[in-house]
């Protein structure tokens, strides 16, 4: 058995700068597994399309059906394939997904990222993902949604 894991992980809402801090852990060298493109990927899959409300969508379905740590699950999956001791995960939105990250005895350190809305609404529409919104009221309720799944729980 190996050393135990230590997990960076980040959260906070989208646009907040997340990425940035990933692209950090990226160039140090640390390996890097972002828990939004577990969700795209379910998405997809399920869906067949990338877009805001079906992502919101699936990630509701998924935690109703599999619990709050759905993600954190998948997630381990690949975490669990790294050699590195050191693993960042980009993108913690609830507390029961620390929690889960905790039962398989790995160390975890949480970093909320924080910006203002008018900061974090300029970069989504600068960033241009599939997912991101297209209007401010889109952006407020996406920040709602994100919200209501627990991510205040964690940040």
């Amino acid at each position: 058995m190996g050393k135990r894991k230590i997990l960076i992980c980040s959260t906070g809402l989208p646009g907040s700068g997340k990425g940035v801090l990933a692209e950090a852990a990226n160039e140090l060298g640390l390996p890097v597994i972002s828990m939004g493109d577990i969700v795209r990927r379910e998405t997809a899959k399920m869906k067949g399309v990338i877009a805001t409300q079906s992502v919101m969508e699936v990630m509701k379905e998924y935690r109703e059906k599999f619990g709050m740590d759905v993600f954190a699950r998948l997630t381990a999956k690949e975490i669990e394939k790294e050699k590195s001791q050191i693993v960042f995960i980009d993108g913690i939105r609830c507390p029961e997904e620390i929690e889960f990250f905790r039962s398989k005895d790995w160390k975890i350190v949480v970093i909320a990222v924080l910006a203002s809305p008018r900061e974090r609404f300029r970069r989504l529409l600068r960033r241009r993902r599939v997912d991101d919104i297209e209007s401010y009221d889109e952006f407020l309720e996406r920040d709602r949604k994100e919200l209501e799944l627990g991510l205040w729980r964690v940040i």
